[in-house]
């Protein structure tokens, strides 16, 4: 039993992360823009709550927020910088407005406005 759950959970863990190895966070967001299925990834916690303005944002532009809950996907590096080509999307088609309704909890959203230090 312990075999066939091993084998099992190799199966589905496995393939998943070496097709994040071998696509690019640009290759998947052509994809999503051509498929209009652009996600802005948050990495949540046990018990994530809808915030207020949350569905009025993700109608208004046309993004889903996808919350990874409290389990972190094995490569970050490759969520963050798929949203730095969302921010760079909503930025070229909208303008700075779409900033003051996202999540500012969204993965690298730090990197895309750092806060000022004086």
């Amino acid at each position: 039993m312990k075999k066939i759950i091993v084998l099992l959970l190799l199966f589905t863990i496995v393939p998943d992360a070496l097709a994040q190895s071998t696509i690019t966070p640009e290759v998947q967001f052509r994809k999503d823009v051509a498929n209009n299925t652009i996600h802005i990834y948050i990495l949540g916690g046990l018990m994530d709550r809808i915030q207020e303005g949350e569905a009025d944002f993700q109608k208004e532009y046309g993004i889903t927020y996808y919350k990874f809950g409290c389990l972190a996907p094995p490569n970050l590096s490759f969520y963050s910088d798929y949203n730095l080509l969302v921010f760079e999307y909503l930025k070229n088609k909208f303008g700075d407005a779409w900033e003051d309704g996202i999540r500012k909890d969204v993965m690298a959203w730090n990197k895309w406005k750092p806060e000022i230090k004086s």
